[in-house]
């Protein structure tokens, strides 16, 4: 899981990013604070896949998207990979292979909801091994793949994949 803050402040012109702010929290190595843990007994303390500077993780290992109408998704440790997936909008089906041979826990009720509404759009029981799932998004939106209160990964809709930019989107996605 990916930990951050951000901070609102009246002028971003007298913002020096070079200079650590103290009035910030100090950057966890667990998960999120405000996440339930997937895996009670999981070594949280183990490194990300994605190494300690996702900035320096290629992005062909961050974003994935989907071919042909079919995506896998691969729990490992306590993460995703990719973090970010692909997939064609315009009501095109995708299925997505989550492989959860690798997960620490991989049982438990998943959902991918809307990003924007938190609409919960599909939901399926995760199980060790391949867990697969149809979704027909109609409309290019984000959505969430959540555990409980975990979110895990991210789905973003385009409506030509073949020409999607991944570079975009991992600008848009993940901070650099």
């Amino acid at each position: 899981m990916i930990n951050g803050v951000i901070k609102a402040v009246d002028n971003l012109e007298s913002v020096d990013t070079s200079v650590p702010d103290p009035t910030l929290p100090v950057p966890s190595t667990g998960p999120s604070c405000c996440a339930r843990p997937i895996d009670e007994g999981a070594d949280y303390s183990s490194p990300s896949i994605y190494g300690d500077d996702i900035s320096k993780v290629p992005t062909e290992i961050l974003i994935g998207k989907s071919e042909n109408n079919m995506l896998t998704v691969k729990g490992i440790g306590y993460e995703f990979k990719p973090l970010v997936s692909v997939v064609e909008g315009g009501g095109t089906s995708t299925i997505i292979a989550f492989d959860f041979t690798d997960f620490d826990n991989p049982d438990g009720r998943y959902a991918i909801v809307d990003g924007y509404t938190g609409e919960t759009i599909l939901e399926f029981d995760g199980k060790k091994g391949v867990n697969e799932v149809e979704f027909t998004p109609e409309k290019s939106e984000i959505y969430g793949i959540v555990n409980g209160s975990t979110l895990l990964g991210v789905i973003t809709v385009v409506d030509d994949v073949k020409n999607a930019d991944l570079e975009a989107i991992r600008e848009n996605m993940i901070a650099k």
